[in-house]
């Protein structure tokens, strides 16, 4: 290879722009540049659709006129001589169209309408994949194509083959990024709409509680206020952090203890509730149905554990690591129970061991005079 042609390679391959503008733009950059090289008409570059039944010219350079243009398209069922050559060599090297049988099926159109009289095609390979070919093309009369021009135009083949991989990796990559962000605005609405229509669910409960006389019915109604406030909380924790595959389980559990803490604290009632949460996360699911848990388990410390008059009433609510488990614990110091005096599970009883079971959490309950704990290992 000739100095010109070594230093025209180290060029092509330092021009950053090569490797940034789109496909198309490549040739019109190219263009001109290679002509001069290798002294030829037109530079043509094409690109095979998918699947590989035609193939586009997405550029070319005329060196008479100086013009760049594009647009046209052969298909592969038309030319299968020439496609079977493509795929089988480095490169087509015709001295003459007329005489070739490689040309046999291009030469009364393609050759005869663009005046081609000699070509050095080479065939772009991108990842092993024939993915289109650039031509080099003679127009005045037979050409016997030098090695070191064969070697040249090969050479160009690999920057040329690496600037269209880099921008359609490129291209790719964007497109990912707008169809994520497409679809993590629509998640951020998703999870905003939830949180919204559960709080109005709340709201219209706190009404109807409101409006009945009846205690039994008021405590009912505050209870699943409260389970799907914990639901609400989760969505609205999503909504605010841009991670909607997995939540800060420390801090959604910190949040609803602390609303539970204000909610009894209205109510006149004196329970010190303290919280130690390990930094961890957990899938969005799972983490609803942990926050319902322990809104049942609290609910049942308060409506159980404490006797009226009683003081130094506390509750502390624990998550660590254990191994590869988190271990969520809720313990008070209350009066406690015997799990096998309750006869009829109450509503709060079923739901804990039901959603543990469902997120497939290991429950563990101990409880004495002194007080009962709530164990999961999840």
């Amino acid at each position: 290879m000739t100095s010109q042609y070594a230093h025209t390679i180290e060029a092509l391959s330092s021009n950053e722009r090569l490797f940034t503008m789109p496909v198309d733009k490549i040739m019109a950059d190219l263009g001109k540049h290679l002509a001069e090289c290798l002294e030829v008409s037109r530079v043509n570059i094409w690109l095979f659709n998918d699947p590989e039944n035609s193939i586009d010219c997405i550029g070319h350079y005329d060196a008479r006129t100086g013009e760049f243009s594009k647009g046209d398209r052969l298909f592969m069922g038309n030319i299968p001589s020439y496609y079977k050559h493509l795929k089988s060599n480095k490169a087509i090297v015709i001295e003459d169209v007329e005489t070739s049988p490689v040309t046999s099926e291009i030469r009364d159109g393609y050759c005869a309408e663009h005046g081609v009289t000699a070509l050095l095609d080479v065939p772009i390979r991108m990842q092993g994949r024939l993915r289109g070919v650039l031509c080099y093309e003679h127009t005045q009369g037979p050409r016997k194509w030098k090695e070191g021009e064969i070697e040249f135009a090969l050479s160009v083949n690999q920057v040329v083959s690496l600037a269209l991989e880099t921008v359609k990796r490129r291209s790719i990559q964007q497109e990912l990024m707008e169809v994520l962000k497409e679809k993590e605005l629509l998640m951020k609405e998703m999870h905003h709409r939830i949180k919204n229509n559960l709080s109005v669910l709340v709201s219209l409960l706190r009404m109807q509680g409101r409006d009945s006389e009846n205690p039994e019915v008021q405590s009912i109604l505050s209870e699943c206020e409260g389970r799907i406030h914990s639901m609400a909380r989760v969505h609205e924790q999503l909504y605010h952090s841009g991670n909607y595959i997995k939540v800060r389980l420390d801090e959604y559990l910190a949040n609803l203890v602390n609303e539970f803490k204000d909610s009894i604290g209205r109510m006149g009632q004196h329970i010190e509730i303290k919280y130690e949460l390990e930094p961890s996360s957990i899938e969005t699911a799972r983490a609803i149905d942990l926050g319902l848990i322990l809104m049942e388990i609290l609910n049942n410390a308060f409506k159980h554990a404490f006797r009226p008059g009683d003081t130094g009433n506390q509750i502390l609510v624990t998550l660590e690591s254990a191994g590869d488990e988190l271990r969520l614990t809720i313990a008070d110091n209350g009066v406690g129970f015997d799990p096998r005096s309750v006869s009829v599970k109450s509503l709060g009883i079923s739901l804990i061991e039901d959603l543990s079971e469902q997120i497939n959490a290991r429950l563990e309950v101990q409880s004495q005079s002194s007080g009962t704990t709530h164990t999961l290992y999840i």
